[in-house]
């Protein structure tokens, strides 16, 4: 009986670029995870001044909290987080009973996802 095996250099090429392709999807975790919390930040402020804030009683702390937080870097380069850690900040973003909802993450988050995944397209191309 004999066996052959056959695409070994093909497969040994490929699985180079897949751990090149790595490093380019950190970078655009990175890049868009920064990139998120810039337009959280932006959110953050009052209607005034271009962002969702319209209630009149916003204090800038959210805002500076999202920017004391920033972008925590996790799973080896692949997951940003950006987060506000204030105690109401689930409050301000859904809204209670007595308040409506300003969403400042949400409409950050949903702007961001559609660049980051071009971006990953990019990066899936380019290199496989």
């Amino acid at each position: 009986m004999k066996m052959e095996i056959q695409g070994l250099e093909e497969l040994q090429r490929d699985l180079k670029k897949l751990s090149e392709t790595k490093n380019d999807v950190k970078d655009v975790v990175k890049s868009h995870g920064s990139q998120m919390l810039q337009k959280a930040m932006k959110n953050a402020r009052h209607t005034a001044s271009g962002g969702v804030f319209a209630k009149g009683y916003t204090t800038g702390h959210t805002r500076r909290n999202l920017q004391q937080n920033g972008v925590k870097i996790s799973d080896g380069g692949l997951t940003a987080t950006v987060e506000s850690t204030t105690d109401y900040a689930a409050y301000v973003e859904y809204g209670t009973r007595k308040m409506e909802a300003e969403p400042y993450m949400k409409p950050a988050y949903e702007k961001q996802k559609i660049l980051f995944e071009e971006d990953i397209e990019k990066v899936v191309e380019k290199n496989l």
